[in-house]
């Protein structure tokens, strides 16, 4: 069985309001809330991208939004983590 944690972030009156967000990240998976479909999406992690489980983009060239949102998802957890290394490096 792969590892899995819990992604905080959002506090559950934001999780209401948002269309999409990070439920569990499992090692080779992300499920998602989809809060326009009333369902929990799983996207898997392969080698060089991600599949969508709801779109099934396995077998297709199209990027679908669940994938986008993890794309964004990641890309600001990154940029949230430089920015902290960045401002603890000037306070030193």
């Amino acid at each position: 069985m792969g590892k899995s944690k819990v992604v905080k972030g959002y506090g559950k009156s934001q999780e209401k309001n948002l269309d999409y967000y990070v439920k569990y990240q499992h090692d080779h998976a992300f499920i998602i809330r989809d809060n326009k479909l009333q369902y929990n999406v799983e996207v898997l992690i392969g080698k060089q991208t991600l599949y969508c489980g709801f779109h099934d983009t396995r077998s297709a060239d199209h990027v679908c939004e669940h994938i986008r949102f993890i794309k964004r998802w990641e890309e600001s957890k990154f940029k949230s983590k430089s920015n902290q290394k960045g401002s603890q490096m000037q306070s030193n």
